[in-house]
C-alpha cells in the first residue's frame, strides 16, 4: 500500500503545520486556516509554493484570493454570531435551572465573574499580543507551556478575587 504524500503548510497566522495528507489540507481549507495564497511544500524539503499551485493536483477547488478573504470574513462573523447566541441561550437556561434548584442567588456572582474574566482576558490579549482566550488553561505547564496560558490563569484569578472581595465587602458593611 502506497503511503500518501505529506505536506507542510503555513497557516494564516504564520505557523507551519505538518506533515499533512491531502485530507488534512482539505480540513484546514474548510476551517479557513489556509487559503489560496498560503505557502506549502512537500515533505521532501521541496521549495515553498502557494497553495493554489498544489490545490488543483489534490482535487481541491479554491476561489480567488479576494473572494476567499470575503468568504472567510463572512464565515467568521457568522461563527461569532452563533457563539454569542449560544452564550445568551446558555445564560437564560442556566439562570432558570439555578433558580429551579434553589441556587438562583449564585447566578449574579457567576455572571459577574464571567464578564470580568472576559474583560481581563481581552485586556491581556491587547497588552501582550498573545491569544489568551484560545489557550487550554488546564494543560499541565510542566509538560508543555503554551504562550498566554499564564495570562489566562491571571485573568481567572483576578476575576474570582474581585467578585469574592465585592461580596465580602457587602457582608462586612451590612
Amino acid at each position: 500500500m502506497e503511503e500518501p504524500e505529506q505536506y507542510y503548510v503555513m497557516d494564516i497566522d504564520g505557523n507551519v503545520i505538518g506533515p499533512l495528507t491531502s485530507n488534512g489540507l482539505t480540513h484546514l481549507v474548510t476551517k479557513w486556516q489556509i487559503g489560496p495564497d498560503s505557502p506549502i511544500r512537500g515533505g521532501d524539503d521541496s521549495e515553498w509554493v502557494t497553495f493554489r499551485d498544489v490545490a488543483s493536483a489534490l482535487g481541491i477547488t479554491l476561489p480567488e484570493s479576494v473572494d476567499w478573504r470575503a468568504n472567510r470574513k463572512s464565515a467568521i462573523a457568522k461563527e461569532m454570531s452563533n457563539k454569542r447566541w449560544g452564550c445568551a441561550i446558555f445564560l437564560v437556561i442556566g439562570w432558570i435551572l439555578m433558580t429551579w434548584l434553589g441556587l438562583g442567588f449564585l447566578f449574579v456572582p457567576f455572571l459577574m465573574y464571567c464578564i470580568l474574566y472576559l474583560l481581563f482576558a481581552k485586556l491581556f490579549e491587547a497588552m501582550t499580543g498573545l491569544s489568551v482566550l484560545g489557550v487550554p488553561m488546564w494543560m499541565d505547564v510542566r509538560v508543555k507551556r503554551i504562550p498566554g496560558q499564564g495570562w489566562d490563569f491571571l485573568a481567572m484569578a483576578l476575576a474570582m478575587g474581585l467578585v469574592a472581595a465585592y461580596y465580602c465587602w457587602r457582608i462586612v458593611s451590612q
